[in-house]
């Protein structure tokens, strides 16, 4: 597929950057940006190439949700129920196939993250910030509710349940310095240093195995849903058994002892 709306590159060996490139519109998720998504995720799955992702947005902003526009549009439509319904499964899919994805996801937060920007942020496994970049769940704000796209399933997990309850209900703004202090976010730099702080931390996953990282993200997503923590321990066990067979602990373990990364 030739992207219009968003960009899939290369920035090093082993690392790409997927851009949300509609800075005109503050990167908001049009349709055919959710079509896109899609594809490249698709791809990503079968990348053996790429081995840790970084995501971000052109411009200043992160993304702004769904493109409200394209939403009006659609509710004057005479299909709009069903419309709306296979819209609503697009961006779920999206979420979950973030997850899904056997690379490492880093969010570079460069600016402003609303509604279903927010929600892509809370997919990834790391996310790095600028200062004044701003997380919203306004969904609420705008006569929805709080709790699409999976916020109300990681936020949780991520900053407490009181915390997730008081900025889901109320919609307030919190800035990328206060996602620091609440464990949103892993950390917060400059606007200058931000892609630098995504990539440092990309490069320090490419010192691990593929197997190692693989099968810890999978672990990750499972363990928030253990039924106990005897099934988590059997995930972790099977986890040990492939890496060490798969001679990957092997090689480590040696260049370890011979004080090499």
């Amino acid at each position: 597929m030739n992207y219009q709306t968003i960009r899939l590159d290369t920035i090093s060996p082993g690392i790409k950057r997927l851009l949300l490139n509609r800075p005109d519109a503050l990167n908001a998720l049009s349709l055919d940006m959710l079509d896109e998504l899609l594809d490249a995720l698709g791809h990503l799955q079968r990348d053996t190439d790429c081995r840790v992702l970084i995501l971000t947005g052109a411009g200043r902003g992160f993304c702004a949700g769904i493109d409200l526009k394209e939403m009006t549009a659609m509710m004057r439509q005479d299909n709009y129920p069903e419309a709306f319904w296979q819209l609503q499964k697009k961006v779920s899919d999206i979420i979950q196939l973030f997850r899904a994805v056997p690379q490492p996801v880093i969010a570079a937060v460069n600016g402003a993250a609303c509604g279903g920007g927010l929600a892509l942020t809370l997919c990834c496994d790391i996310r790095v910030t600028v200062p004044d970049a701003k997380f919203i769940a306004s969904f609420i704000n705008v006569g929805m509710t709080a709790s699409d796209m999976g916020v109300s399933y990681f936020l949780p997990r991520l900053i407490g349940q009181s915390r997730a309850s008081e900025f889901m209900l109320t919609g307030r703004t919190i800035s990328g310095t206060e996602a620091g202090q609440i464990g949103l976010a892993s950390k917060v730099v400059t606007a200058e240093d931000l892609m630098d702080a995504a990539q440092s931390y990309a490069e320090c996953l490419l010192e691990k195995s593929r197997l190692g990282l693989l099968l810890t993200k999978e672990a990750l997503n499972s363990s928030m849903d253990a039924a106990s923590l005897a099934d988590q321990i059997h995930i972790e066990n099977r986890n040990q058994y492939i890496c060490a067979t798969s001679g990957d602990f092997a090689n480590g373990a040696g260049r370890f002892l011979k004080g090499k990364k």
